[in-house]
């Protein structure tokens, strides 16, 4: 192809009360998103499940959960230093749970957790992930 190699991602952007769930990457160290790469047999939305539930053993569909909106991320420079453009539709979730549900790490995740919004300026990200978490916590109007 003449054409520079793309990837195609989604992501699961979860929130339960007043906190975000993310993982933290084998490969960088960093906070994520859950999510990854779509494969060809499915759609985005069924992608951030997967994703979700091999990352961190959540099962979306077990809980009081509302589906808020979906948006797609495309910036070319948003993943920094590949030899490839990387676009992801990040999928916002809100749980209502008096108290967090259980995750687990699993798949490419180290460690599965559940983090306050509030604090999230505190860690270092994957990608433009902060960014994301921020642009759908605000558009969900939690803050």
């Amino acid at each position: 192809s003449p054409y520079p190699p793309q990837m195609l991602c989604s992501d699961a952007v979860v929130f339960c009360n007043d906190y975000v769930l993310l993982v933290t990457r084998k490969d960088n160290g960093l906070l994520a998103l859950p999510g990854g790469h779509v494969n060809f047999d499915e759609t985005m939305m069924s992608c951030a499940a997967r994703e979700l539930l091999e990352e961190t053993n959540l099962d979306i569909t077990k809980y009081d959960s509302t589906f808020l909106f979906s948006e797609v991320f495309d910036k070319p420079d948003r993943s920094e230093n590949r030899p490839f453009r990387v676009l992801t539709q990040a999928f916002a979730f809100s749980i209502t749970s008096k108290s967090l549900p259980f995750v687990e790490a699993g798949d490419d995740a180290a460690d599965a957790n559940w983090y306050p919004v509030t604090e999230l300026k505190n860690y270092t990200f994957h990608d433009d992930h902060a960014a994301i978490i921020f642009k759908c916590w605000n558009k969900a109007s939690f803050n």
